[in-house]
């Protein structure tokens, strides 16, 4: 596996700004908030500390394996 460095991400969209893709992850960085705007701020916050994986997609297969299922399939590479 290489390494994060060894790595290019892709280009953002074109109808996305300040966008990017790198290895199943991406980077959406087009939000702007207003001093005052506490809702706002609280929304973000709550959005930037939810955990990476949904628990309610996690089970336990009768083997012992941990299974995940994804929202979408994967894209063929």
């Amino acid at each position: 596996m290489p390494s994060w460095t060894e790595m290019d991400a892709r280009p953002p969209p074109r109808k996305q700004p300040r966008c990017a893709f790198l290895e199943g992850f991406s980077l959406h960085a087009n939000t702007h908030l207003h001093a005052n705007d506490r809702q706002a701020l609280e929304r973000l916050c709550r959005y930037g500390a939810r955990g990476a994986l949904a628990l309610e997609r996690l089970s336990r297969a009768e083997d012992g394996r941990i299974a995940y299922r994804m929202k979408r399939p994967l894209p063929d590479l």
